[in-house]
């Protein structure tokens, strides 16, 4: 009993004071401010507490079974299926209604975001404390806390949609028994048990779904051929085979069912071009640049001569200099050893990172994950494909568990302090992007007052042309909030049709209403043409209103199109387009727009 209670404090340290430091540090901006400054920018972050609010919405109003209403909300109306168009967020929203429960959005988001670096920080310290138990607790704890709070995962603030990645240890744990026992103690169970924590991914996110099976991939290759070489691949039955069997089943069916709708986005937009794939991928420069954000700088900064040699999207991947450090004491010792001593497990966990990282690369145009997009179903999806940089972050720590075994104990409490506090250093980001929410939020009441105030039956609110994507977010708050349609609106991908995403004419964005019910991309909502469609603008002192009635929409001066179409000109409530067909612009065609239905002619 006494040995127990002394070992309390050290349980509260290591599981729950570190990451609760780490996560004050990666959020000062916001909890200092008592979230009146949100991190990063006005993107990515809002456009998630959206997806959360609409999920939390229809999950808890007497609309839970309509199918149709989830995938379908009100922005970049009359469309239908835009929920489609970006990461559901089904599972994160889990956590997510609990904090909504009892407080405002925006308080349920920074717990949301606390709770999930939380529990990646838990889930990856005891998949290494399993892995390797008989190692100083310290080692294990610095590597948990130096992969998980990594300046490329805190990076994510900006793309929190990707931040729940708790399910990995799991499944980095069932990598390590994959590749580190015996042949004989893989069971069939172990691998079903692993395809299961595989799909549990899927109800998160798609890129954490590729990323994981392409690291289950890698490591499979690495257990056949080992199985290949010493003439033995076959699998006992293993315990808990029919309760794992039945719950990878469950969570397939549950895959399909969320994945269906994605699989008309695909038939709307197409796949991602392989080119833009490989572009984005990192680069080795990558790995050492990124700009003035952390405490100790990165070697290649955005103005240095090495900066010129990296291309494509999200490509500041410096992981600190304590993971370098760490992963250089990973290399020695599975290469050299210890005191003569040299370990298999941490030389095969040793290749299954660099065959990672060597494969993730894009060198001179040149990447074998192009062979893994053809494997991986959803993989020719993900267009930010550097964003696999987070999973082989994570990748390193049974890495570095496994060395750690070599690396002794630490008995002094001071030196225990001086590593973590080192730890701490190297994961520090002092910059960090942030933006005014007061201000943001002041502005969103003005436009949910000003659309109650003057009925409006729909809305379109004039985008900023330096930065649209901000005024289309608040626009769709404000239909969340009121449940008025808006034509605005910001995803994964943009209407066709020649959607006015940074033209500031109203006009120009009820025209588009009109005449995307014409074209084959979309399917659409009923149009109401109604009075009160109102044009807002509030990038004015004061904020105006415009009122168009089904008399007003003339549909003058039209002009935009896209491969299969171009619309000409419209005049006199007539559109006159050409479509492209058999490799040849047709002949003008028109379209009569009428209050009650739409006529097609042939001129």
């Amino acid at each position: 009993m006494t040995s127990k209670l002394n070992k309390f404090p050290a349980i509260l340290v290591h599981w729950l004071a570190i990451p609760s430091i780490a996560i004050m540090m990666t959020l000062w901006p916001s909890i200092s401010s008592n979230i009146d400054r949100l991190q990063t920018d006005p993107g990515d972050p809002l456009l998630n507490i959206y997806f959360f609010e609409h999920v939390f919405h229809h999950f808890t109003k007497n609309n839970i079974t309509n199918y149709h209403d989830f995938w379908s909300p009100d922005f970049f109306w009359p469309l239908k299926g835009t929920y489609a168009w970006s990461d559901h967020l089904i599972g994160p929203s889990v956590i997510y209604g609990l904090w909504r429960l009892f407080f405002n959005e925006f308080q349920s988001y920074i717990g949301w975001l606390s709770t999930t670096l939380f529990l990646n920080y838990v889930s990856i310290r005891w998949c290494l404390f399993r892995i390797a138990p008989q190692s100083d607790k310290t080692w294990i704890t610095l590597s948990a806390l130096i992969c998980c709070f990594n300046p490329i995962i805190t990076s994510q603030l900006g793309h929190p949609q990707i931040l729940s990645l708790f399910i990995f240890g799991p499944i980095l744990y069932s990598c390590d028994k994959l590749i580190t026992d015996d042949q004989n103690g893989v069971t069939t169970s172990d691998i079903i048990g692993t395809l299961g924590w595989l799909l549990l991914n899927g109800v998160f996110n798609i890129y954490i779904f590729v990323f994981g099976c392409f690291i289950f991939i890698v490591c499979s290759g690495i257990y056949f051929y080992k199985g290949v070489k010493s003439k033995s691949l076959k699998l006992n039955q293993g315990r808990k085979l029919r309760p794992k069997l039945f719950s990878f089943l469950l969570l397939m069916v549950i895959n399909i069912i969320l994945y269906i709708p994605y699989l008309s986005t695909i038939k709307i937009f197409g796949k991602r071009g392989i080119g833009m794939i490989i572009n984005n991928l990192p680069k080795i420069s990558s790995w050492f640049y990124s700009s003035n954000l952390n405490l100790l700088p990165a070697p290649i900064q955005p103005e240095s001569l090495g900066s010129q040699l990296i291309f494509g999207a999200e490509q500041e991947l410096f992981p600190g200099w304590g993971f370098l450090i760490l992963l250089v004491g990973a290399a020695i010792t599975g290469l050299k050893g210890i005191n003569g001593r040299s370990d298999s497990n941490v030389k095969i966990w040793l290749i299954t990172v660099s065959l990672s990282f060597l494969i993730t690369l894009n060198i001179f145009g040149i990447s074998l994950w192009r062979i893994f997009t053809h494997i991986i179903p959803g993989a020719n999806a993900v267009g930010a494909s550097s964003r696999v940089s987070l999973i082989l972050i994570l990748l390193c720590g049974p890495l570095f568990a496994h060395s750690s075994k070599y690396w002794g104990s630490i008995k002094i409490f001071t030196s225990r302090v001086i590593l973590i506090s080192l730890g701490f250093i190297s994961i520090w980001r002092i910059n960090q992007y942030n933006f005014d929410l007061i201000n943001w939020k002041s502005e969103l009441k003005l436009l949910i007052s000003t659309i109650e105030s003057n009925k409006c039956k729909s809305f379109w609110l004039e985008p900023i042309s330096s930065n649209p994507t901000y005024r289309h977010i608040q626009a769709m708050h404000a239909q969340l909030k009121t449940g008025i349609p808006t034509l605005n609106g910001y995803s994964g991908h943009s209407p066709k049709g020649g959607y006015p995403f940074t033209n500031s004419a109203g006009t120009t964005a009820y025209s588009w209403s009109i005449a995307v019910n014409s074209l084959q991309d979309h399917q659409t909502k009923n149009v109401d043409t109604v009075t009160n469609n109102c044009i807002i603008n509030l990038n004015q002192k004061p904020s105006s209103v415009k009122r168009i009635t089904k008399d007003e929409l003339s549909l003058e001066n039209l002009e935009f199109g896209h491969k299969n179409l171009k619309i000409k000109k419209a005049e006199n409530n007539t559109i006159y387009f050409q479509k492209f067909q058999n490799g040849l612009w047709g002949q003008t065609q028109s379209i009569k727009v009428n209050p009650n239905k739409i006529q097609t002619t042939e001129n």
